[in-house]
């Protein structure tokens, strides 16, 4: 300590005098100077101020106020905006000249449900409202909700809704309060957790919590989540330091949620004691306080996926000890878990899980929907990976086991809502959706994450005084998705999930829900894009809400109703129970069939006359003593089949039926990384037709083939066929009949690009001037931001170009740069934080992806012109660290405003072992694109965009980009 002292007093003697600021308070008579006079504008809600939530037909008033010295007279503009951005009000006020403080209160007009901005400006001074937090400037929010009766629950816990999050809104001040009134019950939300962590309760060692277990004592306790008539879920995760089982005894770097997660305990008495007595004091305070509640429910881990290194047998028994613990002490308890944070990850972990035992000691399934990349949520998989998660707890757990989704958020992607309003429809659309096919697969309730923006993203409410405080807000104001959810909570608290409804159209999605016997369907498109849909009602009109819970009828023609659906949610309610009167479409065996089979019906629609419905399309079918043909034009997928002598208004029974396709076609070499693939014939009869490629409207016939009856083929896709795709789309393998039916196959997630076979290795003197430019794919949008897309200001701020050569000895990589500025200081495993180019290469494909695979980084220091190439090796079994750039004859140069970089890796360092070109020809690569900037003498936020693929960001190597070393092109 004195060494540190007499240092800093050496360094002080160092600064100049004149370099040394007294602080204001420590000046002699120092006097403030005076602050240039300007003019303000205020605006605040009269009532609700703290969290402009409004219930229907409440008055809602503005206050407003111009302080500041006015020449002249000045006219205050206003104009309310609805969530589409829409104006549906405006209006001026006169504001006197001089420099008394003016103000006026606004009353707004009633314009339905949902959310809506008032924005405000002085017309002569030309000054607006202030930004506020994470609010943008120019206005301020509010929110109205929709006037629609939630179902009422018999116990709190048959809730649907929940979310993460405090705000300190009652008192607006920070600590103190109720942290879930109002905002919970205004929004609909329901379940929210209970922090018990042991390892916070008994950090100091066994023993140190007390259970309290006098009923009395809690009946005069305030209890926050009693208080709000809340289901609160008991948070056990983290075990204290002293009780981790550190391997070999050596003890690491401890954090709560990261090494109290990562190892078993070395005292499973201890842990098996403090779960017990917290069990304890929960069972009295649930009977004391809780008489609505008809379990108390715990959970042991947090995101697992991320921090546990133990055995599968230590982690089943920290369950099976946990279990015993908590039904002792609480014989209706239930223990959930194990709250995986990757939905797909965590479902192969339950997989392997559960056929070991863990099924036994689990009362329910607490998961995170999580999915990596990021993106919409059909297009990651999400729907299908809730399904699997749904049939893997019936499978395993008791009949009526309860699986709750204690974590679903999004963000702004690295956008910004200050320079982009995009964002706050894209974040609605994606937030809704994942939550909606999260009940809609069959999860009993699903909680909004977070409750208020954290800094300048990621909350159902703007965050007014943020990052004082980043959490735990003390002013919000609501958005576009804080209203939309409050919608959903309306419409489906205390429903029963049907499940998704999948004939209606190939690019919507549609789930459908019991709502105490009335049918609700939840809609959207998946695309993003609008269209108008057909959709059977059964009923003379129903009631279509918006996302924001605003109804209006909808009249049906012959039983069918016309209704518009975008990326954003929208509702029917009053759907014929007759038509949609399945129990249940969730984890169904449907009916099936292959066109032109001979199908038996069900019951509910055997005998006479039927009408099958697809995609808009109807047909009328007849059937004989509950038999019939299936039409061999009949396209494969769901049809609605409905009983009815004219039109759906006069069903009396209906069923869905699926349809086989005439051909299964499958990868044969995982998912998407080869062209090859295993075409089955499932019909008796010879089937003739072209096998394609579809990307929207685009087709690119790949063969034409014929396959006899139960036939199966391997077919190879040209690489020139794959190549074709030049950019990231969405390519499917579909096989188009003779009959004009389209057998689907599966998508291609990657980029596909061919490299060109060269005759003499490329120049090395890094402009890649002898490089065709019909070589390159550019990068130069939106969509290929990862991080910071908000600062992105266009191609010239940041894009790239990359081709790719090979002969036997190398792969060749040139990438060209453009970037106003380049920065690069740092060194070795760092050189990714500034200015440089990622390489991710994969290859050996293999049944379930690539075997092998690494990551390369490539830079030019600014400090010295040094390059610099770093490799993390990964399972590649190849040298890691900063390597030799002579061996890879790498080379950087930075001209104007463009970095050229030019990699040539020998085959070897692509995949030990066998020298030459890979037998598969192919590679997989990502490549990523990091940019930083000066700012004075600050450095911005970095900037990276990515190519080929979205897998370089959680180094998904399956979501590579594929080269194919096809043979085709020239080089000079």
């Amino acid at each position: 300590m004195i060494s540190r002292i007499l240092l800093a007093i050496f360094v002080a003697s160092l600064i100049p005098a004149s370099g040394i600021r007294a602080a204001v308070g420590d000046a002699p008579g120092f006097v403030r100077p005076p602050v240039t006079p300007a003019i303000t504008l205020q605006a605040a809600f009269v009532e609700k101020a703290r969290y402009a939530i409004f219930e229907p037909g409440e008055d809602i008033d503005l206050w407003l106020q111009v302080e500041g010295w006015r020449q002249a007279a000045d006219e205050l503009l206003w104009e309310v905006r609805d969530y589409r951005n829409q104006s549906v009000d405006a209006g001026t006020l006169a504001v006197a000249q001089g420099e008394q403080r003016w103000e006026s209160v606004l009353r707004l007009k009633p314009r339905g449900a949902g959310y809506f901005e008032v924005h405000v400006r002085l017309k002569n001074a030309e000054i607006t409202l202030p930004r506020a937090g994470s609010r943008p400037a120019g206005f301020v929010s509010y929110g109205v909700l929709p006037d629609i009766r939630r179902l009422p629950l018999r116990w709190v816990d048959d809730s649907r809704f929940g979310a993460q999050g405090t705000n300190f809104l009652e008192t607006g001040k920070f600590m103190q309060g109720n942290p879930f009134l109002p905002l919970y019950p205004a929004l609909g939300l329901v379940w929210v957790h209970n922090n018990y962590r042991m390892g916070e309760l008994e950090g100091k060692g066994p023993g140190t919590f007390k259970p309290l277990t006098d009923p009395e004592a809690w009946k005069k306790k305030t209890d926050h989540w009693a208080e709000a008539g809340l289901c609160p879920v008991i948070d056990l995760h983290g075990l204290p330091d002293w009780l981790i089982a550190w391997p070999d005894g050596k003890k690491g770097r401890y954090t709560l949620t990261g090494a109290g997660q990562a190892y078993p305990p070395n005292d499973w008495d201890a842990f098996g004691n403090y779960i017990r007595n917290v069990a304890l004091e929960q069972a009295v305070r649930k009977k004391a306080l809780f008489p609505n509640l008809k379990h108390n429910y715990y959970k042991i881990h947090w995101e697992p996926d991320w921090y546990w290194k133990g055995s599968d047998e230590e982690f089943i028994r920290m369950y099976e000890v946990a279990h015993k613990a908590i039904h002792s002490a609480d014989p209706d308890g239930v223990l959930l878990g194990p709250t995986y944070g990757v939905i797909k990850t965590g479902n192969d972990h339950l997989r392997r899980l559960f056929s070991k035992g863990l099924g036994a000691w689990l009362d329910g399934i607490s998961t995170h929907t999580y999915y990596i990349p990021f993106g919409f949520p059909e297009s990651r998989g999400l729907p299908e990976q809730v399904r699997d998660l749904v049939e893997l707890t019936r499978q395993y757990l008791k009949p009526g086991a309860k699986i709750i989704n204690t974590e679903w958020g999004t963000n702004y992607h690295g956008r910004s809502v200050h320079t982009d309003r995009g964002v706050l429809r894209d974040e609605m659309a994606e937030f809704m959706r994942g939550h909606l096919i999260t009940l809609g697969e069959g999860v009993d309730s699903t909680w909004y994450f977070y409750t208020t923006d954290i800094q300048s993203e990621g909350g159902l409410m703007y965050n007014l005084t943020s990052p004082n405080p980043r959490f735990g807000s003390i002013w919000v104001s609501p958005k576009p998705v804080a209203m939309a959810g409050a919608a959903a909570t309306r419409l489906l608290e205390g429903t029963r999930s049907l499940g998704p409804v999948r004939f209606l159209d190939a690019n919507v999605a549609a789930y459908l829900f019991d709502r105490a016997g009335e049918r609700v369907l939840v809609l959207w498109s998946t695309d993003g894009k609008t269209r108008e849909i057909s959709v059977p009602a059964g009923v003379a009109a129903l009631t279509r809400y918006d996302s924001m819970g605003n109804p209006t009828q909808v009249a049906s023609v012959e039983g069918a109703v016309e209704i518009t659906v975008d990326d954003v949610p929208v509702y029917l309610s009053g759907l014929s129970p007759v038509l949609y009167a399945s129990n249940t479409l969730v984890g169904r065996q449907f009916f099936q069939g292959a066109p032109g089979e001979v199908v038996t019906l069900p019951a509910e629609v055997a005998g006479g006359r039927v009408v099958a419905w697809q995609h808009g399309e109807g047909r009328i079918l007849e059937t004989t003593g509950g038999k019939f043909k299936l039409p061999r034009t009949m396209a494969p997928g769901f049809w609605l089949i409905a009983r009815t002598a004219s039109d759906f208004e006069k069903s009396n029974g209906a069923e869905v039926i699926e349809v086989r396709a005439p051909l299964n076609i499958t990868a044969v070499s995982g998912a998407g990384i080869g062209g090859k693939f295993a075409l089955t014939n499932q019909l008796s009869v010879d089937v003739r037709g072209v096998l394609r490629l579809r990307a929207g409207d685009r087709l690119v016939p790949v063969e034409t083939l014929m396959l006899k009856g139960g036939e199966t083929r391997t077919v190879a896709v040209p690489a020139d066929a794959l190549a074709a795709w030049n950019q990231a789309d969405a390519v499917v393998v579909e096989f188009y009949d003779d009959e004009g039916v389209v057998s689907p196959g599966p998508a291609l997630q990657n980029h596909f690009t061919n490299a060109v076979r060269t005759q003499k290795a490329p120049a090395v003197d890094g402009l890649l001037r002898d490089w065709l430019l019909e070589e390159f794919t550019t990068f130069d949008t939106l969509a290929e931001m990862r991080a910071g897309a908000g600062d992105w200001k266009g191609p010239n701020d940041l894009m790239f170009r990359v081709g790719f050569r090979y002969d036997d000895d190398c792969l060749y990589i040139g990438v060209k740069v453009r970037d106003q500025s380049h920065v690069q200081k740092m060194d070795g495993g760092n050189i990714w934080q500034q200015d440089s180019l990622q390489i991710g290469l994969a290859s050996r494909p293999e049944n379930n992806g690539w075997g092998v695979v690494q990551k390369f980084t490539i830079a030019l220091r600014s400090t010295d012109g040094a390059v610099v190439v770093h490799r993390e090796p990964h399972n590649s079994g190849l040298q890691g660290g900063v390597l030799d750039p002579e061996r890879y004859r790498a080379k950087v140069v930075r001209l104007n405003d463009d970095t050229y970089y030019f990699l040539a890796i020998p085959w070897r360092e692509i995949s030990a072992g066998p020298k030459g070109i890979p037998a598969s020809r192919q590679i997989g690569v990502g490549l990523f694109v990091n940019d930083v900037d000066e700012n004075g003498a600050e450095l911005t936020k970095r900037k990276v965009m990515e190519g080929f693929g979205d897998g370089m960001g959680f180094f998904l190597p399956e979501r590579f980009g594929v080269v194919n070393l096809s043979g085709g092109g020239r080089s000079p």
